[in-house]
């Protein structure tokens, strides 16, 4: 029995749904040189029949009107996979195929986050022929997932490319003049975010996944910050069609933080942009958080446990992800503040839990204590129920911290491991 697995890293997780189509409509095969007829989407019980192209890359040749092909085999599809971070499917071969085996076609959002296509195969030659070559068997399956991997991670970077030119040829018609791109910034897994030219100024372009209306709620929201100044984007003009949700703002001087700026330099500087943030008109917006924490992990319970002591009576309006890669710096100063669509109102303990939560798992708990001091001094007061925020905050990150992995990666932090952020978050959570 000859046992084959070969995986390969196909990027952000955001890609998945890409991904998934690619799997159940057989693009997979396609893009590897496989024609698979007949070619209706994925199902089990399903049987097709396999042929090669021999010219592939190029399409089939069609002599006398029929595709060219090399005969396979057929099979039939045994089992289906199809949840929130992994599709795909496995078939066996039937009686005349040149292979007798299984072969499964899986794509999956791994626990840091990233996305990864998975072929394995178990299998022996069926044919005679291919019984007395076995090494060129294997080394032609080997040569076939490698076919099927590369060409869909080719088809994910030109739907990225595709991607990027509808959300600047949207943008572009919202402002009526005719914007290039730029470059991709770096940013969180739910936005495409890049920076375009007009004329000689730069915009900043964010599309968002089809049916969500971040785009609509951040332009509510980007008015009413006025008061901040160079600090925050302004808004230029948005799409207020879900189906093509694109905002286009103006660009906020400043970068990812440096990694080598000291942390407590940022908690400093995060504590004096989070009194400005609070200090704004909230009127309208919707209140956060509704309800407490889902889950059964013991931090959830404690949670949910504690979620009718909070004190939820004074709110302020909220960022509700304030964290270092939505704050931009020059110098080891704090220069901007992004991505708004997520902007409440609510407690205090929102924002500050969920900064002090990432300073933790950047790396320093000293740095989190300091940043809450810092804030404290400058509003004159002391916020008596921040362990209980801390808590909620914990809740809600305890299933999927390793998931934001992507989001430290994209903000220079290339040494930082899923580990890193599950220790640090249970190290944490242990001593709330």
């Amino acid at each position: 029995m000859n046992h084959l697995e070969f995986h390969l890293d196909l990027g952000s997780g955001d890609q998945f749904p890409l991904a998934r189509e690619a799997i159940f409509s057989w693009t997979l095969q396609e893009l590897a040189g496989v024609v698979v007829r007949p070619s209706r989407r994925v199902s089990e019980g399903q049987i097709v029949d396999l042929g090669l192209n021999p010219a592939w890359p190029a399409p089939p040749r069609r002599p006398r009107g029929r595709d060219l092909l090399v005969p396979v085999g057929s099979c039939v599809v045994t089992r289906v996979f199809d949840e929130k971070d992994r599709a795909g499917f496995t078939y066996r071969t039937l009686p005349g195929h040149l292979e007798s085996g299984e072969e499964t076609f899986l794509v999956s959002i791994g626990a840091d986050g990233r996305l990864g296509v998975t072929i394995s195969a178990d299998s022996v030659p069926a044919h005679p022929l291919l019984r007395l070559g076995a090494p060129v068997t294997v080394a032609a399956q080997e040569l076939m997932a490698r076919r099927y991997v590369e060409g869909l991670k080719r088809q994910l970077r030109t739907a990225e490319r595709s991607r990027r030119s509808r959300a600047l040829a949207t943008a572009s018609a919202l402002i009526g003049r005719e914007l290039s791109y730029k470059e991709t910034l770096a940013g969180g897994q739910h936005a495409l975010t890049m920076a375009a030219r007009d004329g000689n100024a730069e915009l900043v372009v964010r599309a968002f996944p089809a049916g969500h209306d971040a785009a609509i709620r951040e332009a509510e929201v980007l008015d009413r910050l006025s008061p901040l100044g160079d600090l925050v984007p302004r808004l230029i003009a948005h799409n207020a069609d879900t189906n093509d949700p694109v905002i286009v703002t103006t660009r906020v001087p400043g970068s990812p933080p440096d990694p080598a700026t000291p942390l407590t330099t940022i908690a400093r500087e995060m504590a004096a942009a989070l009194i400005r943030i609070h200090e704004l008109d909230d009127t309208g917006l919707p209140p956060t958080p509704q309800s407490p924490p889902s889950g059964d992990s013991a931090i959830a319970i404690r949670a949910q446990r504690e979620w009718a002591n909070l004190d939820r009576d004074e709110e302020v309006l909220t960022h509700t992800d304030f964290w270092a890669g939505n704050a931009l710096w020059t110098g080891g100063r704090l220069t901007g503040v992004v991505d708004w669509s997520g902007a409440s109102r609510g407690p205090r303990g929102v924002d500050l839990a969920w900064c002090r939560q990432d300073l933790v798992l950047l790396g320093s708990p000293e740095a989190a204590a300091d940043f809450l001091d810092g804030y404290e001094r400058l509003l004159g007061r002391r916020i008596h129920d921040i362990r209980a925020w801390d808590v909620q905050a914990a809740a809600r990150a305890h299933d999927r911290v390793e998931t934001w992995l992507p989001n430290y990666h994209g903000i220079g932090l290339t040494d930082m491991t899923a580990e890193d952020l599950r220790h640090r978050l249970d190290t944490w959570n242990a001593q709330l």
